[in-house]
Order: C-alpha cells, then sequence, then structure tokens
C-alpha cells in the first residue's frame, strides 16, 4: 500500500508507474503533489468498483490484462495482429505499445496531454491510444520481418514517424478512438478473459498466443481412468437462496435466546461485503479482511463497519505472505476463521451483528458467562499492539464468535434433514444437465465413476435419490461415504475403510436406516464404503484401470483421476498437495457472478444515499461475490489464487459439461458463464468481429 490506500506498486506495474511519475514530476515540483496525483491514477484505476482496469497488480491481473490488450489488437486490426503472429513477435510486446503514450518514444508535451487524458478518462485511455497508435503506424509495422524489427519499429524515436506538424492530427486521433463503444466492449472483453483465466485455472499458459489457446482441450474425459465426484453442492445442487435465508433466520433466533438485548435492536442484516467465500475472519478483533493475492489486506471490517485504510496499516502493518502462515502473517493472530463453503457464509453476517451489539453496549460482558473461560490460551500471549483497541476485548471477541458458530449450525444440526426428508424440493434443485452428464460419461462413453463424500450413507442415497433419480447407484462404480476428506488425503492417514451392508437401501426401501459396517482391507467394484485413506483408494484404481484403446493416449494419462468438488479446502487445496495423480476440478457458484453488476457493491448506490436511507432496503441471502476476485477491478483474491493454482479446471456447475460432449475448449467459454458445443466455435470469432465492425457503420476507424 502507499500513501494510505491499498494501491500495489510490484514488479507488474512498477516500470509504468515510474514513467507516469516521470512526466507527473516534469509539471510538479513538490514531491508530496507528485504522490497525491499518482495515487490518485492508480487508486482510480485498482479500486474494486472500476469496471476498465488495465494496469496490472500482479500475476493474475498481468496475465488477464495481457489476453485483454491481446485481444484489443486481434480485433480491431485483424492485420496487424497476424503479421505479429507470423513473425513471432512475444505477448510481452503488448505492453511495450501500452506504455507508448507514457515512455520518452513520444515528446514530452505529447505526454503531459495524454496525462491529463489520463486523469479525465482513467487509464483505459492508454489502451484506446495504444489502438490508434497500430492504426496510424500501420504500413511501418507491417513491413517489419522478424520479432526484433517489430520491437525495434516501436522504439523508433519520434522523430523518424511523427514530425511537429502532424502532432496535432496524432492527438485528435488518439482521443477519437476513446468512445462509449470502445469502453463497454473493453469492459465485455475484460469479463471474458477474466472468466477465461478462472475457468483454465493451472492450465492457463501465458506465453501462449489467444489464438492458439482458442481450440486448446482443457478437459476430456479419455484422460482419465476414473471420474469421482462430491455430493452436496456438486451433484446435488441447492436452492441457496432458500437455504441461507432459512439458516439466517434461525440462527438469528438462537443468538436471540442467548442474548435478551437482541431482541431490542433490529434483526441481523444480511452483509454482501463480507458474507463470502474466502473471507478470513480475525476473532481475536471483530475483524473480517479481504486478502489481496500476495495476502496483503484490501479491505477491513470490525463488525459491520469497514474500516479505514491507514486504521488497517496501524492494526496489521503492510505485510505481504508467500506461504500459508496467515497466522503469522495478520498481526499474530491464533484465531482465524476461513468461510470456505456457502453454508458457512451466514457467520460472517451473524457474527458482524452482535460484535456490533457488544461493542454498541447491547450485550454485557456478563451475558457471556462461562464461555469466557473456553480460551485460556490467549489471556496469557504478550501484550499486543498497544494502538489496537481491539485487542483490549479479544477474549470476548472469540467467545462471541463460538455463539455466532454454534448459532450459524444449528439449522443443519435439526431443521435442515427434517426439510429434506419432508420436503426436498425446498431445499434441492434437480439440475438435468447432471444427470446428462453422468449417462454420457458412464452409458455413452462407458467411463468408471465414483463418489467420495463426508456426508453419511443415509443423506447421500437420500438427496441423490431426489437429483439424480432412485436408480442413482447405477452410475458409479464405488461410493465412498464419511471420508473425512480433511484428513483423507494426508500421506500418514493410515484408516481402514468400512464396508456397508446397505442392500434394499439403495432402492430407497429403508431410508433413514443405518447401515452395517464391516472393516474391510481391499475395495471392490459395485460396494458402498466409509472412511479409508487414498493409498488404499489408489490401489484399486491402480488395478481397476481401464488400459488405453488409442495409441494415442499413454498408459501414463489414463491413470490419472479428476475429481469434482465444492469444498475449497477439503476437495481441491487438500488434494492438490497430497496427491499428484489428481486433476481437480473446482466447483464454484460465484463464477456465475463474475462481470455482473453484484459482483462487489457496484449495483449499491452512493454512500450518501445508503446513509440517508439505511434500513430501507437490505439485500437478500444469497452468493454476491466472485470469489475469484475483490470486485471488477481484477485483483485477485488470495483463495481465489490458491484455487486456480491448484484446480485443473474450476466451473460453476457440474452440468456445463453436459453439452461438450465432455470436451472443453478454452473457446467453448463465454462472457457470463455460458458454455456453447463444441462445433459452434468456429463461428465465435466471426461473430465478435462483426460485432465490433458494426459499431460505426460509418467509419472503418471506429473506436476498438
Amino acid at each position: 500500500m502507499i500513501a494510505g490506500l491499498p494501491i500495489q506498486v510490484n514488479t507488474y506495474n512498477k516500470i509504468i508507474i515510474k514513467q507516469l511519475c516521470l512526466i507527473i514530476a516534469s509539471e510538479l515540483r513538490a514531491n508530496a503533489e507528485v504522490g497525491k496525483v499518482l495515487s490518485f491514477i492508480l487508486y482510480r484505476d485498482q479500486v474494486p468498483s472500476n469496471r476498465r482496469p488495465c494496469i496490472p497488480t500482479g500475476t493474475e491481473s498481468y496475465a488477464i490484462y495481457t489476453d485483454v490488450l491481446e485481444s484489443c489488437i486481434q480485433l480491431r486490426d485483424p492485420s496487424i495482429y497476424k503479421h505479429m503472429l507470423s513473425i513471432g513477435v512475444d505477448r510481452y510486446v503488448v505492453w511495450m505499445l501500452f506504455q507508448v503514450f507514457i515512455s520518452d518514444t513520444l515528446p514530452l508535451v505529447l505526454r503531459v496531454r495524454f496525462l491529463d487524458l489520463v486523469l479525465v478518462r482513467g487509464c483505459v485511455a492508454l489502451v484506446s491510444a495504444m489502438l490508434a497508435y497500430l492504426a496510424w503506424r500501420k504500413e511501418a509495422l507491417l513491413q517489419t520481418r522478424t520479432s526484433t524489427e517489430f520491437v525495434a519499429c516501436i522504439k523508433q524515436p519520434h522523430a523518424d514517424w511523427l514530425t511537429n506538424d502532424k502532432l496535432e492530427a496524432f492527438w485528435t486521433k488518439c482521443v477519437s478512438m476513446h468512445t462509449q463503444a470502445f469502453l463497454d466492449l473493453y469492459m465485455e472483453n475484460t469479463t471474458r478473459m477474466r472468466l477465461k483465466a478462472v475457468t483454465i485455472a493451472r492450465q492457463r499458459d501465458i506465453y501462449e498466443p489467444l489464438v492458439n489457446q482458442h481450440q486448446r482441450d482443457i478437459f476430456h474425459h479419455s484422460h482419465y481412468s476414473w471420474i469421482g465426484f462430491d455430493v452436496d453442492h456438486t451433484l446435488v445442487e441447492y436452492r441457496l437462496p432458500y437455504l441461507l435465508r432459512t439458516s439466517f433466520t434461525q440462527a438469528t433466533k438462537e443468538l436471540q435466546k442467548n442474548f435478551a438485548g437482541l431482541r431490542t435492536v433490529p434483526l441481523a442484516e444480511w452483509l454482501p461485503s463480507i458474507a463470502q467465500r474466502g473471507i478470513v475472519v480475525d476473532t481475536t478483533r471483530g475483524n473480517f479482511l479481504h486478502l489481496g493475492e500476495d495476502g496483503s489486506i484490501q479491505r477491513a471490517y470490525h463488525g459491520s463497519h469497514e474500516i479505514s485504510y491507514y486504521s488497517v496499516s496501524v492494526l496489521y502493518g503492510n505485510t505481504v505472505t508467500k506461504d500459508d502462515n496467515l497466522c503469522g502473517l495478520l498481526g499474530g493472530s491464533s484465531k482465524l476463521i476461513h468461510l470456505h463453503t456457502a453454508a458457512d457464509i451466514i457467520y460472517a453476517p451473524l457474527y458482524a451483528w452482535i460484535v456490533d451489539a457488544f461493542d454498541s453496549g447491547v450485550i454485557a460482558m456478563e451475558e457471556l458467562g462461562a464461555s469466557l473461560y473456553l480460551v485460556p490460551d490467549i489471556v496469557d500471549q504478550p501484550q499486543g499492539n498497544p494502538n489496537d483497541p481491539f485487542l483490549a476485548n479479544k477474549v470476548v471477541y472469540v467467545s462471541l464468535s463460538g455463539f455466532a458458530l454454534k448459532a450459524a449450525r444449528s439449522f443443519y444440526a435439526g431443521a435442515f434433514w427434517e426439510t429434506i426428508t419432508t420436503s426436498p424440493d425446498l431445499l434441492i434443485q434437480p439440475n438435468a444437465d447432471i444427470i446428462t452428464l453422468l449417462e454420457l460419461l458412464k452409458t455413452n462413453l462407458g467411463k468408471q465413476l465414483f463418489i467420495l463424500t463426508n456426508g453419511s450413507w443415509t443423506h447421500c442415497n437420500t438427496v441423490m435419490q431426489f437429483a439424480v433419480g432412485r436408480n442413482w447407484m447405477n452410475y458409479f462404480d464405488l461410493v465412498v461415504t464419511e471420508a473425512n476428506k480433511e484428513v483423507f488425503f494426508d500421506q500418514f492417514n493410515d484408516a481402514f475403510f468400512s464396508e456397508l451392508n446397505v442392500e434394499g437401501v439403495a432402492n430407497g426401501e429403508s431410508v433413514g436406516g443405518r447401515a452395517p459396517k464391516k472393516v474391510v482391507k481391499t475395495l471392490h467394484r459395485r460396494k458402498i464404503y466409509a472412511h479409508g485413506n487414498v493409498k488404499t483408494l489408489m490401489t484399486f484404481f491402480s488395478e481397476n484401470a481401464r488400459r488405453p484403446t488409442s495409441t494415442h493416449l499413454t498408459v501414463e494419462k489414463d491413470q490419472r483421476i479428476c475429481y469434482f468438488g465444492d469444498h475449497l479446502m477439503q476437495d481441491i487445496l487438500l488434494p492438490a498437495r497430497f496427491t499428484t495423480m489428481w486433476d481437480l476440478v473446482a466447483i464454484v457458484k460465484e463464477i456465475q457472478n463474475i462481470g455482473q453488476p453484484a459482483e462487489a457493491e457496484e449495483a449499491s448506490p452512493c454512500w450518501l444515499t445508503r446513509w440517508i436511507y439505511r434500513g430501507a432496503e437490505t439485500a437478500s441471502p444469497n452468493l454476491r461475490s466472485s470469489f475469484f476476485f475483490l470486485g471488477p477491478s481484477g485483483s485477485a483474491s488470495y483463495f481465489g489464487k490458491k484455487v486456480c493454482a491448484a484446480a485443473t479446471l474450476c466451473l460453476p456447475s457440474v452440468g456445463k459439461l453436459a453439452h461438450c460432449d465432455s470436451v472443453l475448449k478454452v473457446g467453448t467459454i463465454l462472457q457470463g458463464g455460458r458454455y456453447v458445443p463444441n462445433s459452434e466455435l468456429g463461428a465465435i470469432p466471426k461473430r465478435v468481429i462483426a460485432k465490433v465492425r458494426s459499431i460505426d457503420p460509418n467509419s472503418s476507424r471506429a473506436g476498438f
């Protein structure tokens, strides 16, 4: 951070920032004034609500913006783009083109004018100017015969290609390129590239040109000998608005039973800013933290109130982490909670509600009773930051967290199962595409499928019967329940499998009954098991692998295991850490929010309107973040980056593969999470280019 603002300065943007600084310094002599102007430019580009960012802040945004800049050139000037490909121009050259207008390639007087344009229109003005530059120098660039010549052409002094008498004409062309049509298409293109980046996850190759990526397979069924699935929120999709609303309402009532004062204040409100997966909760302070991809705190709340950036620096320092030790990162806090599942997120607004209530005196310390003595490990810790006002009540905040956690789980401890068994249609959202995919994999392609879930057999059978059908077992060669995935993949886990005797249960004849178990050392097809470990499971897979029938497939590739799951830690991060032969597909429903107004608080009115009409309108419980990004700006989130590094693929639903013949290509991914059949891929570039060229039918020089 600089100047008390969450502005990222690192190796990915330091050259751009240095060039901006030099231009500003040529006009302003006072360092303080230069810092203010520079901070304004960078903050406006990096602020989460900016929907047209272009200055990278880390590895993720650098890769995304490289895609965006390349696609701008591809669509606006296909001839130059084809020429760049034919002579092997490296992708990083797009950043040289982007920086032309703030480098000494142009005269200082023109750079100052472009800086004024950036101050008025934002850094995205440099992109439209880049397109104007390519059009202006098209003839010279097309005459280059090698990548070296192309780069040398860009670095030519302005006197060689822009005489003084043509400065105004060049400036006018650059300004006229920055149209509303350009801005709209830039925003749409950024959304598509963000969607592509998170979908292909760790398969992304930053050095591969977009045109080469288009037809590359990112999922192919033939690569796997076994394909497995989690159950809840993967094969079985839930009506999340109803589930979250019902569990949130019940949890609120539970807290009112514990604290009488809560009955006299307004009910807990759904807070989209903190009710998100990937949020880190510092329970020693009652704080909610948004972490950037490098572990730095980009945004923080105490209860429901946002903490200023200056206060964040005082509380936690300007810290960056390169490992998983978040406890060491966050000021030595030892009481952190990570929100990893959709069910977890109701905890955040509940905890914020009672933190606010305690801070305002609605909850008295006496009401906490014996719970204050359940956290002795932090009482004896050395004195923390003397400027940290929250640590004075750290025992209270940890105790309140315990109440919020218990309340958040109350619905799942009772009413959830009752609703599942009596009115499953209230909670479960059947998805015909998932059934289509299972039918395709099992019947048409003859794949071997398995289930690996933490849930009990009774729960698994009940929800699968409603979501997939009473004969759902016909799709699977192996079912493992009560897997305890928190340790299942650990190399030191030697827990035995237990075979379940469920004859008759699988057909729904005794739903709710407990199946007897017996410990076994080997696994067999068409059986149902509980517990176990990954080593025994891999032995079974190896002994029951179908050998490749095509000479184009290697045995090693055919032995890989594919697994679909939604739990960020237990289905993705832990398996990636402990296995080498598993390709993990993360089911992240929030992907559908990428590019949508509700992705951050973009659709909200300004802060003054919210303050004046506070309470007039409240958000309804739902998943509203994109998880992978801290708002539309493209700044990657900490856990979003970790999931992308661990997963082979990220999808909003298993059903997205149903209409792709289980072969997903990069070009299949379109804006808003829509996936098209492979047969349509050839028409996509033509449709996009046609849309671009139709912006201004009266001019071939219309904005990108």
